[in-house]
């Protein structure tokens, strides 16, 4: 019976720790525009909507990745 209430303790803290992990949803790109746009979230995620709405089939990741293309060429 201990062992059984071990190993579920075991199991929660494992289930607790993946998860937590896994809530950081933003994805390197995302971090990099917010990084280019100097903290400014709110700038990033216009930039990331404004992409999503000229591509629609693009995902969040692509889409932070065309915005930040676009930055990089028109800071040439």
């Amino acid at each position: 019976m201990d062992i059984l209430i071990i190993a579920l303790i075991v199991i929660v803290v494992i289930f607790f720790l993946s998860s937590r992990k896994n809530n950081d949803t933003t994805s390197g790109q995302e971090k990099k525009l917010i990084q280019i746009c100097f903290g400014d979230v709110k700038k990033a995620e216009r930039l990331i909507n404004y992409e999503l709405k000229k591509h629609p089939k693009l995902s969040r990741k692509a889409a932070a990745d065309y915005a930040i293309k676009s930055i990089e060429r028109d800071n040439r």
